[in-house]
């Protein structure tokens, strides 16, 4: 799936030559520090199944804010990158990359929607 938001990016950015060698490196570093929040949450999502059967009080509040502390290192990874295309190209590129990247600010990115969803109903619910 990274492979095709590779893709995605590259048909929706439009770029010259120029702003190519600008952006992926970019584009790159972001990447780098999604996978790590990425391989978070899955971590946060096998702790949930190992303890869903016996969830206590203090896991299921430690899951709870580990699940919205991820949330808010996404949005502050995707505005630091934001950040760093609207220096590197422009703030009509900036505002292009958020759009591809994380849509939930102008329309959810539909393979990140349809992976949530999966992973959504595949969990349990607290007992």
């Amino acid at each position: 799936m990274r492979s095709q938001k590779v893709a995605e990016a590259a048909e929706v950015m439009i770029f010259t030559e120029d702003e190519a060698v600008k952006f992926w490196p970019i584009y790159q570093e972001y990447q780098a520090e999604i996978a790590m929040l990425t391989d978070r949450k899955l971590g946060c999502i096998k702790d949930y199944a190992n303890n869903y059967e016996k969830m206590t009080e203090a896991k299921a509040r430690e899951l709870a804010d580990l699940a919205l502390q991820l949330e808010a290192d996404l949005v502050g990874v995707e505005k630091k990158y934001t950040e760093k295309i609207r220096e590197a190209l422009s703030p009509k590129m900036a505002g292009r990359f958020l759009q591809v990247e994380n849509p939930i600010q102008f329309l959810k990115n539909q393979i990140q929607f349809l992976m949530d969803l999966q992973i959504g109903a595949s969990l349990p619910v607290i007992q």
